[in-house]
């Protein structure tokens, strides 16, 4: 197994982020960093933080995209999807979460996350996928794929409807 390196930028020292097998709480300990300790926080600061949670969530197998999605980071994710976000913020919060879900444990994880809210912020955010605004439209439709997948209730009413037909 290969150790990779990224290069993030934490508030506005770049530093090191070392991936492999020992490297877990680092991993951890950096992305709490990235998102505590942000400075001057504009929707493109955490549009690219975003980014950054993303390319973790794909580039880290296992334990480690386990390590990686804290309840600071998924508090982070989940914050984001409030309606007074910037959209790009939220698309990229919505990416990253589909690409922390690729873990079993991480989507479920996010489920029972989700599960504690009264109103399932994907569900306001899917009422957009019909949007005149493009950026609107792609987190209606993110929204409805995590909604998708996601949702066990969903699966079930699929699975049930092709079997009856």
């Amino acid at each position: 197994m290969s150790n990779q390196n990224f290069l993030i930028q934490v508030g506005c020292c770049w530093c090191v982020l070392e991936c492999g097998r020992n490297s877990t709480r680092l991993a951890r300990c950096k992305v709490a960093d990235m998102i505590t300790h942000s400075i001057r926080r504009t929707p493109k600061r955490e549009r690219n933080l975003c980014v950054i949670l993303g390319c973790l969530a794909e580039k880290l197998a296992g334990p480690s995209s386990i390590a990686v999605l804290s309840d600071v980071t998924l508090g982070y994710l989940l914050g984001n999807l409030d309606e007074g976000i910037h959209p790009d913020v939220m698309l990229f919060s919505l990416i990253a979460l589909e690409k922390f879900a690729q873990t079993s444990e991480n989507k479920a994880t996010i489920k029972r996350k989700l599960a504690l809210y009264p109103e399932n912020p994907l569900t306001r955010l899917e009422r957009h996928i019909d949007s005149k605004e493009f950026i609107l439209r792609q987190v209606g439709f993110c929204a409805r794929w995590c909604l998708d997948n996601y949702s066990v209730h969903t699966k079930e009413v699929f699975l049930n409807l092709h079997l009856e037909n």
